[in-house]
């Protein structure tokens, strides 16, 4: 009887599963030394497009039993003995929903789980830092635009647990009294890879779990600025973060007097936006605005099938979390037709996108760049790295964090390149680098789409350092 290793790619936010086309020829391709299970390579297809929009738990809840429906099909004539999941963009935060569902449906009590691999995930939600006027405005005007994934990502959702505190869903996950915290736990590889340049959305802090910008990701833009060391055989790609790096001066920072050049490039950076808007929108615009209305429609309606369909509301989900936590359990029973069914106008092929449609898509991700670029304020500054190894507190806990980059010429390291996260952001940080990761900072130069690049997310010769970051992947992270 054959032994199945299955390993799930969830794509993002927009997305669909040729997304993750190239990662997974990649790993049907490779040749995984020290495997002897076969290895069944599944790209998620129930919440592509504006299914998205759904949120993490909804799609959560589709992905796991599109996970389900697989494992069963491999099973009739084999068994599945090891698991994996990868997850790009929000991807990797719909996984680990999926993965509480499956914790708590006992998938793992005959499954080894072994590889958690996220892509550019904001894993921190998508809140701007930044303290400026435009980042605050932000914060509170995007979460209405994603609907209801963009209250999840903002952590403005409604509270999933009413307990000693209410906790929105990204930090419930991260909470390691969740379900959704002990299927992380359980696996034996957790990876993240992290841009450090020209994908501020999911910017360094929130992909590779940090309270600190070490890159300035959120500021920095010139590849050409850094001195960086990398992974050898993954060069100048994969930078290797136990070895000092540093970024040149750009722009001095003046808090003296009015700086003439901060208020130029500030002006210059807005003149970015407005020129990305004029090339976008006539073209995008009924499409974006039309179908986004239509689609808010469509989105009311599924909730509501789900509604009728359900036990009980949409909150179903959620019971059995609060009933553990009052040390009960509860049954876990939804309408899977509704949940892990969806529209055949959102089936995809392999040609689903023209390249039209992604050039139209690449030049949308550079006006949403341009835009978190100019929100946030210039602060370019030279500085030198050095690396802090973890620690163990006073307790004997394990340490909080994977090894942290500082600035070794700062008078006070302790507050440098600390961000202004909420509470409820730190609480994430805290504790899901309670748990051992391995982070690979990124650095993609041949074009500033490197939310894309960094998985070769569709054929283009200016992603081709995606195809190293891959092959990164394969040789040097994923486990048989």
């Amino acid at each position: 009887m054959p032994q199945y290793h299955l390993v799930i790619l969830v794509h993002g936010l927009w997305g669909n599963s040729s997304h993750m086309a190239y990662l997974a020829q990649s790993l049907q391709n490779a040749k995984i030394s020290d495997s002897q299970e076969i290895l069944v390579v599944h790209r998620t297809e129930s919440h592509s497009g504006y299914l998205t929009y759904d949120g993490i738990g909804v799609n959560g809840k589709r992905v796991a039993d599109e996970i389900t429906t697989e494992k069963l099909k491999l099973e009739k004539d084999g068994k599945v003995v090891k698991f994996s999941i990868i997850g790009y963009s929000m991807g990797g935060l719909i996984a680990r929903y999926a993965l509480g569902i499956l914790k708590h449906d006992g998938f793992f009590d005959e499954v080894e789980p072994v590889n958690f691999v996220t892509f550019c995930t904001p894993h921190v939600g998508a809140i701007n830092p930044s303290k400026s006027l435009s980042s605050r405005m932000f914060n509170i005007v995007a979460p209405c635009i994603l609907s209801h994934t963009g209250s999840e990502m903002f952590l403005r959702d409604k509270p999933v647990v009413k307990a000693k505190k209410s906790l929105s869903l990204l930090e419930w996950m991260a909470n390691p009294a969740s379900k959704f915290y002990k299927a992380l736990e359980s696996f034996e590889n957790r990876t993240a890879y992290a841009n450090i340049i020209n994908d501020k959305r999911t910017s360094w802090y929130t992909t590779a779990i940090d309270d600190r910008d070490p890159f300035n990701s959120m500021i920095n833009e010139s590849s050409e600025a850094y001195s960086l060391n990398y992974i050898r055989g993954y060069e100048p790609t994969v930078i290797d973060v136990t070895k000092h790096f540093s970024f040149n001066a750009i722009e001095e920072p003046n808090t003296s007097k009015i700086d003439l050049r901060s208020i130029i490039f500030k002006a210059f950076s807005w003149c970015k936006v407005l020129g990305h808007l004029v090339l976008v929108m006539p073209i995008y615009s009924l499409l974006l605005f039309g179908n986004y209305m239509w689609q808010r429609i469509q989105l009311s309606q599924r909730l509501k099938q789900f509604a009728k369909e359900s036990s009980e509301s949409l909150n179903v989900l959620y019971e059995w979390i609060n009933d553990e936590i009052d040390g009960g359990m509860a049954k876990l029973e939804t309408s899977k037709s509704t949940m892990s069914g969806y529209d055949s106008s959102h089936e995809v092929s392999g040609n689903y996108l023209s390249q039209f449609e992604e050039t139209v898509r690449g030049e949308t991700d550079l006006l949403v760049e341009s835009i978190y670029g100019a929100m946030n304020n210039a602060d370019y500054h030279e500085y030198n790295s050095r690396v802090i190894p973890p620690a163990a507190n006073a307790q004997g806990d394990c340490p909080e964090a994977s090894p942290l980059l500082s600035d070794s010429t700062a008078k006070e390291t302790e507050d440098n390149f600390q961000l202004n996260l909420t509470p409820a952001q730190k609480n994430i940080v805290r504790h899901l680098n309670a748990l051992e990761w391995k982070k690979f900072p990124v650095i993609i130069r041949k074009t500033k789409a490197s939310h894309a690049a960094v998985i070769y997310r569709h054929p283009d010769p200016n992603f081709a350092e995606g195809e190293t970051v891959v092959r990164h992947f394969l040789n040097e992270v994923f486990r048989g």
